[in-house]
């Protein structure tokens, strides 16, 4: 597993390719993932396999997965060479996989940043394989086109909003039921505790 606690990694590109849309192809903030080793990542790893990288690590990510969905009929192509695939009877799977990655090793209030182009799949067969709705997205400009039928590329934001729990957490469910304590009794204890709690206040 990388360390990143002490260091200034906290962005993270889990489909960095040849880093085509960065301005700084070096940036000293990010980390650059891919499952490619000729594109000479930082790390080469899946997007829907991040077990380099420990739970709620990074503050910013950046997915920008494959938007072609079938094998390349023609082994030099420069498209397939540049962005890679999605394979035919895998991509839902990957894609969902792969969001619940990110998700994981996202900050809590981290941003994910997801592209996609419409060229294989319309957007809401890809928005509706992923648990969390954006905030918001964006058409890019000049990308719609003249032609009705004219691939989009689209540009969302997710956030890692978190909302408040119980303060108790499986974690204290899962400890005391070790010691024979039924979960609902130790949330109930809890009730008690909080309103006797109230009523000394009082």
């Amino acid at each position: 597993m990388v360390e990143l606690e002490n260091t200034q990694k906290f962005i993270l590109d889990a489909t960095a390719g040849y880093r085509m849309m960065w301005f700084d192809k070096q940036q000293v903030n990010t980390i650059y993932v891919d499952n490619r080793p000729e594109c000479n990542p930082d790390v080469v790893a899946d997007f829907t396999h991040l077990v380099t990288f420990a739970d709620n690590t990074f503050k910013l990510i950046v997915w920008d997965p494959p938007h072609e969905i079938r094998y390349p009929t023609d082994p030099n192509c420069s498209f397939i060479h540049d962005f890679g695939f999605l394979k035919p009877e895998t991509w839902q799977s990957d894609l969902r996989r792969g969001f619940r990655e990110l998700w994981r090793v996202l900050k809590p209030m981290g941003v994910l940043i997801f592209k996609w182009n419409t060229k294989s799949k319309k957007v809401k067969d890809i928005l509706r394989l992923f648990p969390v709705k954006p905030l918001f997205g964006q058409v890019t400009k000049g990308s719609a086109g003249r032609r009705k039928h004219e691939s989009k590329t689209y540009w969302f934001c997710f956030m890692k909003i978190l909302e408040e729990r119980s303060e108790t957490t499986m974690s204290d469910i899962i400890k005391e039921s070790k010691k024979g304590v039924k979960p609902h009794l130790l949330i109930v204890q809890q009730i008690i505790d909080k309103k006797k709690g109230g009523e000394k206040q009082n």
